[in-house]
């Protein structure tokens, strides 16, 4: 419970504490700890000091609301803030005249502000009762700092920065890349935590005056979902200059909130066991860099939610690279338009892909090279037959004629004399306006051979493996069809294999978003602020593609096989710290780290020059 009094109740020898030539308000409060919802322990007394405005001409006109803190009196001294030093600093660099010449001749605003700074170890300008203070830790800039992980993304994703100079004002684009910068090392952060990260670390340094504390972060993430046309107008710019493969493919965040219209109870409840939003995302599936990330109803499936991306941007001489959950004849008129094209699985439930599968007695067969999770390669064989929609469908039409006799001809049979036989009539499916288009089932061996291990494995741990199930399924494991709209001629059955397997890189992307940037489990209660979000999430996957390049691309094999977060974990053994002499010394707690430093593009001693001379 907090009671406060008026200054009548201050005793005098408080109020005699008071800072001299500032006009002030002194406020106690009363403060009882509670356990368990009962007041316990003993009163507490606060006395906290406040400017007063109505006396002070000098802060009458200062822009806000409220009374500003000043500081508090403990310890039978006064203990001033930030604020109260700045004050101190100003009144007792000049005398009382001018302090009220200055109020009577100048503004408010440019009388209001410290004529100098107090530093930790000046007290020159302090009363006589404060020269042993010193201000709090945390109103301090920090002495030891983050160094190596910092210069290391900096100097290697610097042209993310200049990307986004071009489609937005500079500080926004800078507040963008530190925070993405932050999200790429540290993990997701709350915003209630990018201050503190961002103090701690060589940003701060880089940019001292770039404000990133809890508000204006929130803030921030809402101004971007709210003006997502100039997000969009990046993006396009990334189509623009990507390559004709482009990945199409959702990704789920689940979602604590219950506030955030995207948030919805979607396909995987039955796993998260909460709401989720969905991503929907395109992805440069040659370069590995992502294009597009907007955030969309958890509860919308992926083929519908497909032509938001359709509405919003511009694709064209792309081939499409989508899972079978995006298969509808409505989407594939999506994917084809503007000389575009595109490589996507049949769904089982699909009459083309049961047609396809009626007859599985494949006519050719290739042999590809696998790339193993160890590196190694070895080669596999590739069964596969091709046909077009329209045999297909034509198929399922035979098929539905058969059927329809063969009732006819029993309701002939089972009808009495006299009477009227029951007519039945084939119903058709409804047809492709593409009847051209290629379709080929292919059959990996290797692939077979072990998803039959696994199931066999599982028989008789769980009711959802069975001996009857098994057998039924076992021939179309290691199978895959394909729709192609491209001829041979321009695509081979192996060509359009290994095409689409390319794929895979946006899937990789997406388990770096969920596993090790931990977009996850997000309590973001504004549908702007999550806009914002996704935006970041693909700023994010800018930082990873450069600086996974850089990685790669380094002569000293050590650098060079070092996963992400491996050489994140090693930069970090190098800090900077400032000592007596008031400058910057780097502090090496790994030779190696500095090897690391230096492939990838930073320069341990110009920074320590430029940390020093203030121009970092």
């Amino acid at each position: 419970m907090n009671v406060k009094t008026g200054a009548y109740s201050i005793p005098l020898e408080i109020q005699a504490l008071a800072p001299k030539g500032i006009p002030c308000t002194i406020e106690i409060q009363y403060y009882q700890p509670k356990k368990n919802g009962l007041p316990s322990g003993s009163v507490r007394t606060y006395y906290y000091v406040y400017e007063d405005r109505s006396v002070n001409k000098r802060l009458a006109g200062k822009t806000g609301h409220g009374r500003l803190l000043l500081g508090k009196i403990m310890g039978n001294q006064f203990l001033p803030n930030k604020n109260g030093l700045a004050l101190l600093n100003q009144t007792n660099t000049s005398s009382p005249n001018d302090s009220e010449k200055a109020a009577e001749t100048q503004k408010p605003e440019a009388s209001s502000k410290p004529t100098s700074k107090i530093h930790p170890d000046d007290t020159s300008a302090l009363p006589e009762g404060l020269k042993k203070y010193y201000p709090r830790l945390r109103d301090v800039d920090m002495e030891n700092k983050d160094y190596g992980e910092y210069t290391i993304v900096l100097a290697s994703t610097a042209d993310v920065l200049k990307g986004l100079q071009q489609y937005f004002h500079p500080e926004d684009a800078i507040r963008m890349y530190a925070l993405c910068i932050i999200y790429f090392i540290e993990e997701y952060t709350p915003a209630s935590y990018c201050g503190d990260i961002f103090r701690q670390s060589i940003l701060s340094n880089k940019w001292p005056t770039l404000s990133f504390g809890e508000d204006t972060i929130n803030s921030f993430l809402k101004e971007i979902g709210q003006h997502g046309l100039m997000c969009e107008r990046y993006s396009q710019s990334l189509i623009d200059s990507s390559s004709e493969l482009t990945a199409l493919d959702g990704h789920v965040i689940m979602s604590n909130s219950q506030q955030n219209e995207l948030a919805e109870y979607g396909y995987k409840y039955s796993e998260l066991k909460d709401k989720q939003i969905n991503v929907m995302g395109a992805y440069d599936a040659e370069n590995k860099r992502q294009l597009i990330c907007k955030a969309i109803r958890g509860s919308l499936p992926d083929k519908l939610s497909v032509h938001e991306l359709f509405i919003a941007f511009n694709f064209s001489h792309k081939t499409f690279l989508a899972d079978s959950g995006f298969y509808s004849e409505e989407n594939i008129g999506y994917f084809r338009g503007n000389d575009n094209h595109f490589i996507i699985p049949v769904p089982g439930t699909c009459v083309i892909a049961k047609m396809i599968k009626k007859d599985m007695s494949f006519t050719e067969c290739f042999v590809y090279e696998h790339t193993n999770e160890d590196g190694t390669i070895t080669p596999r064989v590739i069964m596969y037959k091709e046909s077009i929609v329209a045999e297909l469908e034509a198929l399922d039409d035979r098929e539905k004629d058969n059927e329809a006799s063969q009732k006819n001809e029993m309701a002939k049979a089972q009808c009495k004399a006299g009477e009227t036989p029951k007519k039945y009539y084939p119903q058709y499916n409804k047809k492709s306006e593409w009847g051209k288009d290629r379709v080929i089932i292919f059959r990996d061996l290797v692939m077979h051979d072990r998803l039959v291990y696994d199931y066999r494995s599982q028989i008789g741990i769980d009711s959802k493996h069975t001996e009857e199930d098994f057998r039924r399924l076992e021939p179309f494991f290691g199978v895959i069809v394909l729709r192609v709209d491209k001829s041979k001629d321009i695509l081979t059955a192996k060509e359009a294999y290994l095409t689409y397997k390319k794929r895979w890189t946006i899937e990789t992307h997406y388990n770096f978003v969920a596993n090790v940037v931990k977009f996850d489990g997000l309590q973001i209660q504004d549908y702007y602020a999550m806009q914002g979000l996704s935006f970041l999430i693909l700023l994010v996957g800018q930082i990873k593609k450069m600086y996974t390049d850089k990685l790669r691309a380094s002569s000293v094999k050590y650098v060079k096989n070092l996963s992400l977060q491996e050489s994140i974990v090693k930069a970090r053994f190098i800090k900077i710290a400032k000592h007596l002499d008031n400058k910057w010394h780097v502090s090496v707690m790994n030779n190696k780290a500095v090897e690391l430093v230096n492939e990838m593009g930073a320069n341990i001693e110009e920074d320590m020059q430029k940390l020093n001379n203030g121009t970092f």
